[in-house]
């Protein structure tokens, strides 16, 4: 659904499956799954990789590979892109975008 990269990985979506995968070094793998509807994807200038799914907008630690929600009005979100360092814009499939 979405993609995003972080200058050395890209990190994309699937919603059917509810898992993001990455690629790095020339092989796929799975970086999460159980993400319920995950689309959006976005990554910071920390290389901080952000995530919308069914749940809201959550902030993914790579290195533990967790999860945190951050936002939890935008479930279903579609689009992602970081403003700045606290702030998001986000849509839904609903026709909804959001300041976040």
């Amino acid at each position: 659904n979405d993609a995003a990269n972080d200058g050395s990985r890209v990190y994309f979506s699937d919603m059917q499956t509810g898992k993001v995968h990455v690629l790095e070094n020339g092989k796929v793998s799975t970086l999460t799954e159980g993400m319920e509807g995950v689309n959006g994807l976005a990554v910071n200038n920390k290389g901080e990789l952000f995530i919308l799914d069914g749940k809201g907008l959550r902030q993914y630690d790579i290195q533990n590979k967790g999860s945190k929600v951050i936002n939890e009005v935008v479930t279903g979100g579609d689009g992602l892109v970081i403003l700045d360092e606290n702030t998001y814009l986000a849509s839904r499939w609903q026709g909804q975008v959001y300041l976040i």
